[in-house]
């Protein structure tokens, strides 16, 4: 019985953490709708976030292979107590996934307003979401990088540290959104731009975070 509490005690220290980052994640797009929804043209800004959300999230397809892969790899090296091979695996799958985000983050960022335009949207809906997907595009690096290590430190036992990088990327996020799409704390009023501007610049402190983490 002891040792049923202790396995559950364990279970539910992984997956807390989890559960927090899979929840921090969504409050993330949340508070991007919020602060766009308050934009004079709510009702497009909102449908272009929409739409510009899941080609986001179609083109993650491109990262989820290599993300399972190098998990499974980095937690079979992690078991065996071989930190070498770990350490390879995470330099050889850092240089792939940035390879990986450049070309798609270059490729979404040129074609985004046709790639909305085929998903159904309308001249301006497509043109608005263009203003907010192109510069998310090209910050595709950081959010891939930021899948990748996630996963890594899942793969090696630590949830909760990805936990409070999510946690502070999320701050991030909220105060550059509310100053850049709405004009607030001096910063310049950028719309749905400036809502981007904020979520890569919050990704690209997750990933600084995380980088010195696995560097320890």
């Amino acid at each position: 019985m002891a040792e049923t509490r202790s396995v559950t005690r364990q279970l539910f220290g992984l997956a807390a953490p989890i559960i927090g980052l899979n929840v921090l994640n969504v409050l993330m797009l949340v508070v991007d709708a919020a602060l766009c929804g308050r934009l004079p043209e709510a009702d497009h800004a909102l449908a272009a976030l929409g739409f510009a959300v899941q080609v986001v999230f179609l083109l993650m397809v491109a990262m989820l292979g290599l993300l399972v892969g190098t998990v499974a790899l980095v937690a079979r090296a992690h078991g065996g107590g071989d930190s070498d091979r770990v350490n390879h695996l995470v330099i050889q799958s850092t240089m792939l996934t940035a390879i990986i985000g450049v070309v798609v983050g270059v490729l979404g960022a040129l074609l985004s307003e046709t790639i909305l335009r085929r998903l159904g949207a309308s001249p301006g809906v497509a043109a608005l979401g263009a203003d907010y997907l192109q510069p998310l595009m090209l910050g595709t690096p950081f959010f891939y990088l930021t899948l990748l290590y996630t996963g890594i430190l899942r793969g090696v036992g630590n949830t909760r540290v990805p936990f409070v990088c999510a946690l502070i990327a999320n701050v991030v996020n909220a105060v550059l959104n509310y100053g850049l799409v709405l004009g607030n704390l001096g910063m310049p009023s950028l719309g749905v731009t400036g809502s981007a501007i904020g979520t890569v610049v919050a990704q690209f402190v997750n990933v600084v975070i995380l980088i010195i983490v696995l560097r320890r």
